[in-house]
């Protein structure tokens, strides 16, 4: 329904080379919006700057932030053909230099369903797009839906590495392969050697009409009930897995993130907090507070949110040192 995609952010490391029609140079990172349905004809040119009246206009840059002109999205191909789909990017690239690769940094997108996203850097608007942007040009919506978080390190072949050299025979993509040495970029071997990627914490907060993640306009938990196959795990047939609370393994209680007690069986048992090694905050919505669409009489007695941040806020902070 829309097929949205909100990217926080993605990191692209490399030399400081100039980069053809933009200011920007390597290392940046990318915010930005997927969404269908998408632009037929004309589509912009990766590497060019779109053509006037055929893109999306009216975002809004911040400081060290310019159109990415390297990624406009790609034609999602299915069977039946029917299925098949062109999603647009709507992103923008900003600068990061080489103290930011230092020390953690704060990332946020504050998302107001069907009316505007907007993300921040270090507590700097950075981007922000409008559903006007949207309407303007095919009339996809600001994602509406409730959706998931993902924290993870994804590194592609079609994402910053150079074009094969022609007669180059490398198909793993993998730094032992010494058929790849022509495939890979300059020291990108030795530097997943030297990197770490932190999540120093993420913090989410909701407004009281869409507390939770299945609201009554749309009602995910009876999607997903309906669907299991399209979300459970290779090998399961159940999609929504409870949150383990203690049971991980342990010698001590240091071993239980201090807030729990090593048992004589070897594992965690937690006292306030959740996880296997009782590491995690337990975020559990209060009793009253959460709004679920299964319900047949919907109340809310409370509202679990942390005053004056009652806003659609995602935030996490992270670390990488290249």
């Amino acid at each position: 329904r829309g097929a949205p995609e909100v990217d926080l952010f993605e990191g692209m490391a490399g030399p400081v080379d100039p980069l053809p029609n933009t200011k920007i140079t390597k290392p940046y990172f990318s915010t930005s919006l997927q969404v269908s349905p998408g632009v037929s004809a004309p589509r912009p040119v990766l590497t060019h700057r779109p053509l006037k009246g055929k893109w999306y206009e009216g975002m809004s840059y911040g400081p060290n932030t310019t159109l990415n002109n390297f990624f406009y999205g790609v034609t999602l191909k299915h069977s039946p053909s029917s299925y098949t789909y062109q999603s647009d990017a709507i992103s923008a690239n900003t600068q990061l230099g080489l103290r930011d690769f230092s020390d953690f940094q704060t990332f946020a997108v504050d998302w107001r369903p069907g009316e505007s996203l907007e993300w921040f850097h270090k507590g700097v608007s950075v981007y922000k797009i409008t559903q006007e942007s949207l309407t303007n040009v095919t009339g996809a919506r600001v994602p509406l839906e409730p959706s998931y978080l993902i924290m993870n390190t994804a590194i592609s072949s079609t994402w910053g590495f150079p074009a094969k050299a022609e007669g180059c025979e490398c198909e793993t993509f993998e730094c032992g392969d010494p058929k790849c040495a022509c495939a890979l970029p300059p020291g990108f071997c030795d530097n997943l050697q030297h990197a770490d990627f932190e999540v120093d914490y993420v913090r989410v907060w909701q407004e009281k009409e869409s507390l939770g993640c299945s609201p009554r306009a749309y009602p995910t938990r009876k999607y997903i009930a309906a669907f299991p196959e399209k979300f459970s795990l290779e090998g399961s047939t159940v999609p929504l897995l409870p949150v383990q609370r203690g049971g991980g393994s342990c010698s001590s209680s240091s071993d239980c993130g201090g807030d729990g007690d090593c048992l004589a069986s070897g594992t965690c048992a937690c006292r306030v907090n959740t996880g296997p090694n009782c590491r995690a905050t337990d975020m559990s919505y209060p009793p009253g507070t959460y709004v679920d669409a299964d319900a047949d009489d919907i109340r809310v007695s409370g509202v679990y949110v942390p005053a004056p941040l009652a806003v659609g806020l995602a935030a996490l902070a992270v670390a990488g040192v290249w």
